[in-house]
């Protein structure tokens, strides 16, 4: 039964004939039921009779454990409210309220876990459940014994097909099955669970579909090693369908349950709309199919199972019918008659020249050379010959990308051939090996090959070193050289003991200086070669960022020649680092020079012989990081130690920079902190921070407009034409990219630059700063220019028109490719002499990590050797790697 409180004020009543005063105010208060030991949220119902306008109730807790009340529903004051873990049962006194009316006090009583009891499940429908095949909805009906207001029931099903549920009210659960569009019915468990009861797994059922006739024709046609035709025919035109092609092996992975491909299929279209940022129904609008379609696909993998597929599926990414598959193979391709003679043609402690003598001269092969460690690590001929064809189906693919026509014919050969490999280590064992290769990357042969050794290393100078070191610090090293003969020149370098300890000391010498010829290192003058009695230190004279502490290292010297051979034994002295001693550095910070884009940081550390680090960082970024700790752990682990010391510095500095601590452009009207702290091999003092905010973008616009077009020219040609203004060591092999700059009405003038930076990194560079550079680095009023570019390189063009006043207007950026297809199919005329201009660079370029050492395996090892022999350069920036799996037609052409 409820109760309710009561409270009137009685008022005197004048009576004057039958006049009669208003009446006033009354609070009823009804007293809730007590809550469970897991409630989250209470409610107290109240009623204001006799209300006056502009007063409104109130409530106040004696308990924390009561709290957030909220008004915001008419008659009803609800509340947060803690979980009970205590022992027994509690009371809180609520006051509640309202204007002239005496305050009610409501005693809100909440059970612990004990005097709760425990609850039980009662389902009342009849089980097992069934379903029809259609995804008609059924019903669970149940009871709880000793349920608690506010504790809800819940439904799971161990089947994603059963798994949708709706709670309409207490005692009924509804679940949504799926379509069932198969010859077999099919079951679930359902688990129903309620706070303080035990778990009800009841079955459901679901019967097999009426008709279970495929909905789609597939017709697979054309089929050679590498290609096939496949068309789809849906019975109902009108009908949107996915439809794809994946090898088996995929399909086989889900065991025939192809409802679950379909769902992982419907998860991956979800995620393409969510990267491409647009809803789910409009993005399946332009993916889905309708009516017949034909799909020729040309990249297939030789003598391999293939699947095709379809179902139906509208654009709400609903389920429409059943998954119809049809499995077909490629031809495998003929093997030819073919041995490989492999025999030596030149041989040092670093090259490698073998003569490749095929026995039957019409077949084309593939032929390089592997360490005999690297190969014994692919585990069969046919991962490495997989991994070639794999190369080389990528660079082709690249290649088209910017309208260079390359073909599998330019990776193999024809008749003897000399295959050589350079920068090998010494007294080590290699393999030369070759495979029949033909076009559409079809192997031909099997993989062959012949052991070759490279020649001991001939020690050339009989000079002995003595070493000896010095630690006095967590982060750097003293050490002492003595040669013996003064004459000798030495590189000298410093490593991990566990890197030292990875290799024998001669293959650690080949990996130092192949590693030094990529920097084209000058061996008699450069900075880690000397020669004589030295006193070195690892920081000032090495170069060596500063040292780990309690780290072990290993000092490495060896004598060299002016080509970077090796003329003695290899040495080394091992010490250790010391533990790290925190620093007494501060750091006085300020700002100067803010503007929208870039800023000028400065710090004034207390001390000059310590590194810090300097930078700023987004106030919102570093209140994600929540502390000072968490901030400077944030930023030492997205440099990482090896390239700490790109933003790390000693004394007093004045740094302009247009990036924050984590390579992000700074914006306008943004809030920073500028923050420091010690740096030597790890953080050795807090976080020094100040506040300052950079200014809104106040450039104003005008309609001045300028236009670039360009045409790209072949430097041959310009050097055939007028070789001393083109000369050939500068144009041979290259592209001129010749650009006309053209200004638009109410134009006055205009500045034009070309940028060697990303297209995206220029567009998405801040107004005002791209402004600021145009205006910095280009050229006013210039109306023809050439660039000379690389093949298949690219560069940005950028124009900023500005008015008769001086207004700017909005920079013009267009991205320029010097590919073949865009070449000018005429000479430049020889009236034509536009001067070259340069293109800089915005990209800070002490950012990009040394290249760490790494261990080969037969993957790597292979594409190094690919790549020497071809010349091929990493992949263009923002080239994708080439799509393998075969979605909605994609990697083929229509066929119908």
């Amino acid at each position: 039964m409820k109760k309710f409180l009561y409270l009137f004020l009685i008022p005197a009543l004048v009576l004057s004939g039958c006049a009669q005063e208003e009446l006033s105010p009354v609070l009823v208060v009804e007293t809730p039921a007590p809550l469970a030991f897991n409630s989250t949220e209470g409610v107290i119902v109240y009623e204001v009779q006799n209300a006056e306008r502009g007063i409104s109730v109130d409530a106040r807790a004696d308990q924390d454990w009561i709290h957030d009340f909220d008004y915001s529903s008419d008659g009803e004051i609800r509340f947060a409210v803690d979980r009970n873990d205590g022992s027994g049962i509690r009371n809180a006194m609520v006051t509640v309220t309202y204007g002239p009316v005496e305050p009610v006090i409501v005693t809100i009583k909440q059970l612990s876990v004990a005097e709760s009891g425990s609850a039980a499940i009662i389902v009342e429908s009849e089980t097992p459940l069934e379903a029809e095949p259609d995804g008609t909805e059924v019903l669970i009906e149940y009871e709880v014994e000793n349920y608690v207001t506010g504790q809800e029931i819940t439904a799971e099903a161990d089947a994603e097909w059963a798994n949708h549920f709706e709670y309409p009210e207490y005692g009924v659960i509804k679940i949504f099955p799926e379509v069932n569009f198969y010859e077999s019915g099919r079951s679930a468990n359902i688990m129903l669970s309620y706070p303080n009861a035990e778990p009800v797994v009841i079955e459901l059922i679901q019967k097999p579909a009426e008709s279970v006739d495929d909905r789609f024709v597939i017709n697979v046609t054309g089929v050679t090693e590498v290609e096939a035709t496949v068309s789809w025919f849906p019975d109902d035109k009108n009908m949107t369908y996915v439809n794809g092609l994946v090898p088996k092996s995929v399909l086989d992975e889900y065991e025939g349950d192809y409802d679950r491909y379909i769902r992982d299929d419907i998860d991956y279209l979800k995620s393409e709309a969510s990267r491409l940022g647009v809803e789910l129904s409009v993005y399946l609008e332009g993916v889905l199919q309708k009516g017949d379609k034909g799909v020729k696909w040309s990249s297939l993998e030789p003598g391999t199972e293939y699947c095709a597929y379809a179902y139906g599926l509208d654009t709400d990414a609903d389920i429409l019918t059943r998954m119809t598959v049809v499995r077909f193979s490629t031809k495998s391709p003929e093997q030819l008659d073919c041995d490989f003679e492999f025999s030596l043609e030149s041989s040092t402690d670093s090259d490698l020249s073998v003569r490749v003598i095929p026995s039957n001269e019409n077949v084309r092969y593939y032929t390089g050379i592997i360490s005999k460690a690297d190969y014994e690590t692919a585990g069969s001929d046919q991962a490495i010959m997989d991994e070639i064809v794999d190369y080389i189906e990528e660079e082709i693919w690249i290649a088209q990308l910017f309208q260079v026509w390359k073909q599998w014919s330019d990776f193999t050969q024809l008749g003897e051939y000399i295959v050589s490999a350079e920068n090998l280590f010494s007294d080590t064992d290699y393999y030369a090996y070759a495979f029949g290769l033909e076009d559409q990357g079809l192997i031909t042969t099997n993989f062959q090959k012949a052991p070759f050794t490279t020649n001991a290393h001939q020690i050339t100078d009989d000079c002995t070193f003595e070493i000896s070191s010095e630690v006095t610090t967590s982060y750097m090293a003293d050490f002492d050289i003595v040669p013996s003969d003064p004459s000798t020149k030495y590189y000298v370098t410093c490593l991990t003991t566990e890197y030292f300890s990875s290799y024998s000391r001669s293959d650690l010498a080949t990996i130092l200086i192949n590693e030094a010829n990529s920097y084209e290192y000058d061996w008699m003058n450069g900075e880690y070669t000397f020669s004589g009695e030295q006193h070195l230190n690892s920081y000032r004279d090495l170069g060596i960022n500063p040292l780990d502490p309690s780290t072990n290292y290993t000092l490495v010297l060896f004598g060299v020649d002016a080509d970077g051979r090796r003329t003695t034994d290899v040495y080394y002295e091992q010490f250790r680092t010391r533990v790290l001693v925190p620093s007494d550095m501060t750091f006085g910070l300020g700002v100067t020079d803010v503007k929208t884009s870039e800023v000028t940081l400065t710090c004034e550390p207390s001390r000059d012989d310590e590194l810090y680090v300097l930078g700023c960082m987004p106030v919102e970024r570093y209140e994600e990081y929540g502390s000072d700790e968490a901030a400077i752990a944030a930023v030492v682990e997205y440099w990482s130690n090896s390239s700490m010391y790109y933003v790390t510095y000693s004394g007093q500095k004045n740094l302009p920079t247009q990036i924050d601590l984590f390579y992000n452009s700074i914006k306008p009207n943004t809030d920073y902190y500028v923050m420091a702290f010690g740096y030597m091999g790890a953080v050795t003092t807090g976080l020094t921070k100040v506040r300052f905010t950079t200014p809104g973008s106040d450039i104003p616009v005008s309609d001045a407009s300028v236009d670039i077009s360009y045409e790209i020219l072949d430097g041959d040609d310009l050097v055939r034409d007028d070789p001393n203004t083109y000369p050939p060591e500068l144009w041979s092999d290259n592209a001129g990219a010749k650009i006309t700059i053209t200004p638009g009405e109410g134009t006055a003038g205009w500045y034009f630059v070309t940028f060697k930076n990303s297209f995206s990194e220029i567009y998405l560079m801040p107004t005002d700063q791209l402004i600021e550079e145009v205006k910095r680095y280009g050229s006013y009023k210039k109306t023809e220019a050439l660039v000379r570019m690389s093949w298949n390189s690219s560069i940005v063009a950028v124009a900023v028109p500005e008015d008769a006043e001086g207004i700017c207007g909005k920079p013009v950026i267009v991205e320029i490719v010097a590919a073949y297809g865009a070449m000018s199919p005429y000479s430049v005329p020889l009236e034509f002499r536009p001067l070259e201009i340069a293109s800089p660079d915005l990209t800070p370029h002490n950012v990009s990590s040394p290249r760490p050492f790494e261990l080969k395996g037969y993957k790597t090892a292979t594409r190094e050797d690919f790549n020497a022999r071809f010349g091929v350069q990493p992949r263009p920036e923002g080239i994708a790697e080439k799509p393998e799996r075969m979605l909605f037609g994609e990697g083929g052409e229509s066929a119908m």
